[in-house]
C-alpha cells in the first residue's frame, strides 16, 4: 500500500494515478477493503489512521462517481444506438405503410387522449357501447387498459341521455397467478390496480361492482389440483402469484383421482463423452443428464402405448395425442427430446415454433431453388451436391471440384458427367431442375421435385422429424403466391428475410405427443403431462442490458461496476423474474387433467436451490408416498399404476455378470515416436534451389509443372494440351517455351509404367500415418504427392520443385530415398500383398524417376539398424 500511496503522490496526484488508490482501497474482486492500516499502526501512529480512515471515505466517494459516469457513458451509448435503430424502423415501416401491433395500440391510445380529436371519437363510440369484455386481462398490457379506461368513462358517469336504458357494462375475467407474458408487457399487478379503479366507478355510480374468485378447478383431478394447493402452500413458493397472502386452494369439479409422479432427477456425468465429429456442437452428447432423461421419457412412453396401458384411474388406453411434454424453452433438450420420440417410432407433432432456415432439411431445398436461380455459383453448388438431394461423397465432390482450371463447378460437372454414375445422375437431376425453374410457381417448383423422391431421400438422411419443415416450408411457398407475384426468387428473398418463423397450433396434436412450452401451453390441456425442465432458474444476468428503477434508466454494468442503485435495480428486476417464473410453474402444472409427471436433469452444480423441482420436491414429500418402480425410488401421490403402467424409468441395467475383457483393467499403450525422414537420413545431403536470383526462373517452371501434373489427370486426354495452354498463357508464359513444358509435363503424364498416377482415378496430396514396429516401434506421419491403387499394384511418386534433378535413382540424396522407403514401408502395413511401386518426379526438366525396390529396401534396413544401434531411428 505504501508503494501504491507513492506511486500516487508521485504521478502529482493525478486521475491518471487514481488506479494506485484504488488499488490501495479496493480487493481484486473491486469491493472495498474493511481496513487499510494495521492495528500496530494505528496504535502507533492514531492520526496516520485517522487520515486514512478519512482519505478511504474520500476514495469511496469518487470511486463510486467513477462507476456512474460509466454507467451514464454506456447507457448513452445503448439509447443512441437503440433510438437510430428505431428511427429506422419507423422510416421503414412509413415506407411501406406498414404497422406492426404496438403501433395498433398507442395509435389507438393517442387517438382516444388527444384533446382535438378525443371528445368526437368518444362521443361517436358512446352511443355504439353497451358492453366492454377484456378476455385474458391478467396480460393485458397497462397501455391497453389505458384504452378501457377511456372506452368505459361515461360508463358510470352518471343517467345521463341513458337513464331509460340498462346500465352498462364491464366484464374482465383474469387469473393474476397466470400471467406470464411480460415481455409481452403483461404485468399482473395491473389487473389488481385495474380491478380497484372500477370498484371505486362502480360503486361511485351507485352501481353494483362484483368481484368474482371462482375456486372450483373443472379441468384438473383432484389428485392434481391437492398437489398444486400443497406446493404453493408456503408463502416463498406462493410469492408473485397473486396480490393477496391468502393461500391458493381449488375446489376440483370431477370427481377421478388423478395421479403425480415424481421422479428423481439425472445427475449430470463429471465427464461427458466427446464425439468431435460426428455430434454437432451445439447438441447434448450421449452421455449428458439431458440425454438420457430424454431417452427415459421417451422409452417409457414407448412402453405405453406398446402394452396399450390406461391412464391412471381411468379405463382410457392411452394414446400419443394424451400426452404433453412441456419446457420453459426452445433449447437443444426440447431438439434431443423429439429426437428420442422419433427415435423410438413414437408419433410427435414436432416443436411448437420452428424457424425454418435452421433445419438442414430446408437449407437444402433452399440451395436447390438458388441454384436454379444462379448455377455459376460454386459455394451454393457444392453444398447442393453433397446434400441428400444429390447425394455426392466428399471424395465426389472432391474429385470433381479440385482439379478445375478457371471454370465453374457447374461447368465442370457438365464437362465430365460421364466419368462416374454419380456424376451422370447428378448432371441429370440437376439439368431437369433447371429446365423448369423458368415456368414453374415457387410451389409447384418444389411440390414437383419433392414429388420424385426427394422427400424420401431427406427423411432417410436427417430422420422423420425433416417431414414436418418440409410441409411447412410448401405451405409457406403456397401462402407467398397467394399475395405475392409466383417468382422463385421472389419466394427465396421474402423467406430467407424472415418468414421462416413458423408457430403452429398444437391445440390438438393430430393424435401425437406435443413438445411445447409452457408459454405455448397456455390456455391448453393434456391427459398426461411430463414436466422435465425443473432443475434450473432463468439466468437474469444476461436477460437485462437495460435495468430501471422509478426515476432512472441504467446500462446492465458487470458486478465490479455496480453501484447501490444498480445492485438494488438487478435485485428487483432478479425478483421480478422469479415471481413469473413460479407463475410459470402454476400454469404448467394446471395444464394436466389424469396424470402429472415431474423430472429433470442436472447441470453440474446440481439441481438449484430456488428451482421448480425444490418446491414440487418438497410438495410431493409432505403429501406423497414412496413407490419403486424398476429400483427408482419414486414419490407418488394419488391413484395406483395399473398392471400395464409399471414401466421402468431406468435405461436397461447392464446384466449381472459382465464379459472378462470389461472386467479387466486395460493396459497401458506404449507410446510410439513420431518419425521423420529429416531424422532418419540428415538434411546435410539436400541440395535446394534459391527461389530468388539467377535461379528464379527455375524455380518459377518447377511450380507451373507442379501445377499442371496435379489438375491434368482430372481432364478428358484429348482436353489436356489445349487446357494446359491455356493456363499456361494467362500465367505469362511465352508460347515456345509453353509448347516444351507442356510436352515434358504429358510425357511423364504418358509414362507406361506409372501410367495409372495419372489418371482420374488417382488422388493427389493424400496424407498417410502408420506404425512401423520394425524400426523400433516408431509412426511415421506425411503426405504423398500422387498415388494411385490398382488391382495389385500401389504407385506413389513425390514431386520435387525447388531441386536439381539428379543422374540417376542411385546418385538421388538420401533424404528422399529414406522419405520414400517410410511412405513405402507404411503403404505395405496399410495395402497387404500389393506390389508398392515409388517414384520422384523432378519438375525441373519434368522427369520422372522409378525408384527400384532393392534400393528402397536397402534403406529400411539402414534406418533398421541405426536404430538398433543408437537406442531409435
Amino acid at each position: 500500500s505504501g508503494d501504491l500511496f507513492a506511486a500516487f503522490l508521485s504521478g502529482g496526484m493525478a486521475a491518471e494515478s487514481f488506479d494506485n488508490l484504488r488499488a490501495m482501497f479496493f480487493t481484486e474482486g473491486n469491493e472495498p477493503r474493511k481496513s487499510i492500516v494495521t492495528k500496530a499502526t494505528a496504535a502507533a501512529a492514531p492520526e496516520l489512521a485517522s487520515y486514512f480512515e478519512r482519505l478511504r471515505e474520500r476514495v469511496l466517494a469518487v470511486e463510486d462517481r467513477r462507476r456512474c459516469a460509466i454507467t451514464a457513458a454506456l447507457t448513452a451509448a445503448l439509447v443512441t444506438v437503440a433510438l437510430s435503430v428505431l428511427a429506422t424502423y419507423d422510416r421503414l415501416k412509413r415506407d411501406r405503410a406498414a404497422l406492426d401491433y404496438d403501433d395498433l395500440t398507442f395509435a389507438t391510445l393517442n387517438l382516444l387522449e388527444r384533446r382535438d380529436a378525443a371528445s368526437w371519437v368518444l362521443y361517436k363510440l358512446d352511443g355504439g357501447l353497451d358492453h366492454i369484455l377484456v378476455d385474458e386481462a391478467q396480460d393485458t398490457s397497462p397501455e391497453q387498459w389505458k384504452i378501457v379506461g377511456k372506452l368505459a368513462e361515461e360508463f358510470f358517469a352518471g343517467s345521463g341521455a341513458r337513464a331509460d336504458l340498462a346500465p352498462r357494462t364491464i366484464f374482465a375475467v383474469g387469473d393474476e397467478k397466470q400471467s406470464i407474458f411480460s415481455f409481452q408487457g403483461a404485468d399482473p399487478s395491473e389487473f389488481g390496480r385495474q380491478r380497484a379503479f372500477f370498484k371505486a366507478q362502480v360503486e361511485g355510480a351507485d352501481l353494483v361492482f362484483a368481484d368474482l374468485r371462482p375456486e372450483v378447478s373443472r379441468r384438473s383431478a383432484r389428485a392434481i389440483l391437492e398437489f398444486v394447493d400443497t406446493v404453493f402452500a408456503e408463502a416463498e413458493a406462493r410469492e408473485g402469484l397473486t396480490s393477496t397472502t391468502d393461500a391458493i386452494h381449488h375446489d376440483p369439479h370431477r370427481s377421478e383421482t388423478g395421479r403425480v409422479e415424481m421422479w428423481p432427477t439425472v445427475e449430470a456425468p463429471e465427464t461427458e463423452e466427446t464425439d468431435a465429429w460426428d455430434q454437432p456442437v451445439d447438441a447434448p452428447s450421449r452421455s449428458s443428464a439431458q440425454t438420457v432423461l430424454a431417452s427415459r421419457i421417451a422409452a417409457r412412453i414407448a412402453r405405453w402405448l406398446d402394452e396399450k396401458a390406461m391412464i391412471p384411474g381411468t379405463e382410457k388406453r392411452i394414446t400419443a395425442g394424451d400426452i404433453m411434454i412441456l419446457v420453459r424453452r426452445r433449447n437443444a433438450f426440447a431438439e434431443e427430446m423429439i429426437r428420442q420420440l422419433l427415435d423410438k417410432r413414437v408419433p410427435v407433432a414436432g416443436a411448437d415454433r420452428m424457424v425454418l432456415l435452421e433445419q438442414i432439411a430446408i437449407a437444402d431445398l433452399v440451395a436447390l431453388g438458388r441454384f436454379a436461380l444462379l448455377p455459376e455459383d460454386d459455394l451454393n453448388l457444392a453444398a447442393l451436391l453433397k446434400s441428400p438431394l444429390v447425394g455426392f461423397s466428399e471424395d465426389d465432390l472432391y474429385d470433381l471440384a479440385q482439379p478445375r482450371v478457371g471454370i465453374s463447378l457447374w461447368d465442370e460437372l457438365r464437362a465430365r458427367r460421364n466419368e462416374r454414375p454419380v456424376f451422370e445422375q447428378g448432371h441429370g437431376f440437376l439439368t431437369e431442375i433447371l429446365s423448369q425453374a423458368d415456368f414453374l410457381p415457387p410451389f409447384e417448383f418444389y411440390a414437383r421435385a419433392l414429388s420424385k423422391g426427394l422427400r424420401r431421400r431427406l427423411t432417410a438422411r436427417l430422420g422423420s422429424e425433416a417431414a414436418d419443415a418440409i410441409d411447412e416450408f410448401l405451405a409457406l411457398a403456397l401462402a407467398h403466391e397467394s399475395s405475392h407475384p409466383p417468382s422463385l426468387e421472389s419466394f427465396l428473398s421474402w423467406f430467407e428475410k424472415g418468414a421462416s418463423d413458423v408457430k403452429r397450433d398444437m391445440e390438438h396434436g393430430g393424435g401425437a405427443v406435443r413438445v411445447m412450452t409452457v408459454h405455448g401451453a397456455k390456455g391448453l390441456e393434456a391427459n398426461i403431462v411430463i414436466l422435465p425442465d425443473t432443475a434450473q432458474v432463468p439466468d437474469h444476468e444476461r436477460r437485462e442490458p437495460l435495468l430501471y428503477s422509478d426515476d432512472c434508466v441504467f446500462f446492465g454494468v458487470v458486478k465490479a461496476l455496480e453501484t447501490p442503485k444498480i445492485t438494488a435495480a438487478k435485485e428487483a428486476a432478479r425478483l421480478r423474474e422469479m415471481r413469473e417464473y413460479r407463475r410459470l410453474l402454476y400454469v404448467a402444472a394446471t395444464r394436466a387433467r389424469e396424470f402429472l409427471i415431474v423430472c429433470g436433469y442436472e447441470t453440474k452444480n446440481g439441481v438449484h436451490d430456488e428451482s421448480w423441482y425444490g418446491h414440487l420436491q418438497e410438495a410431493a414429500r409432505r403429501i406423497g408416498r414412496e413407490e419403486k418402480i424398476a429400483g427408482e425410488t419414486v414419490i407418488v401421490f394419488g391413484a395406483s399404476l395399473s398392471a400395464g403402467m409399471a414401466q421402468s424409468l431406468a435405461l436397461p441395467e447392464p446384466p449381472a455378470r459382465l464379459p472378462k475383457y470389461l472386467r479387466r483393467s486395460a493396459e497401458a499403450e506404449p507410446a510410439s515416436r513420431v518419425l521423420r525422414p529429416s531424422e532418419a537420413a540428415g538434411l546435410d545431403e539436400a541440395v535446394l534451389i534459391s527461389p530468388v536470383g539467377d535461379s528464379a526462373k527455375r524455380f518459377r517452371r518447377g511450380l507451373l509443372v507442379h501445377a499442371l501434373l496435379a489438375h491434368l489427370p482430372a481432364i478428358a486426354p484429348d482436353e489436356r494440351e489445349s487446357a494446359a495452354f491455356s493456363y499456361l498463357k494467362r500465367q505469362g508464359l511465352a508460347p515456345d517455351d509453353a509448347e516444351t513444358l507442356i510436352q515434358e509435363t504429358l510425357a511423364v503424364i504418358g509414362d507406361p509404367v506409372f501410367a495409372d498416377l495419372f489418371t482420374a482415378s488417382s488422388r493427389a496430396e493424400v496424407a498417410v500415418t502408420a506404425r512401423l514396429p520394425e524400426l523400433g516401434d516408431v509412426r511415421i506421419s506425411g503426405q504423398i504427392d500422387r498415388l494411385a491403387v490398382t488391382g495389385n499394384r500401389v504407385l506413389i511418386a513425390d514431386f520435387k520443385t525447388n531441386r536439381p534433378p539428379p543422374d540417376s535413382a542411385e546418385t538421388t540424396p538420401r533424404l528422399y530415398l529414406t522419405q520414400m522407403a517410410l511412405y513405402r514401408a507404411a503403404l505395405q502395413k496399410i495395402y497387404p500383398g500389393k506390389r508398392i511401386d515409388c517414384a520422384l518426379v523432378w519438375t525441373d526438366g519434368a522427369r520422372l524417376m522409378p525408384l527400384p525396390t532393392g534400393l528402397l529396401d536397402a534403406e529400411i534396413a539402414r534406418i533398421a539398424a541405426a536404430g538398433s544401434t543408437d537406442g531409435g531411428a
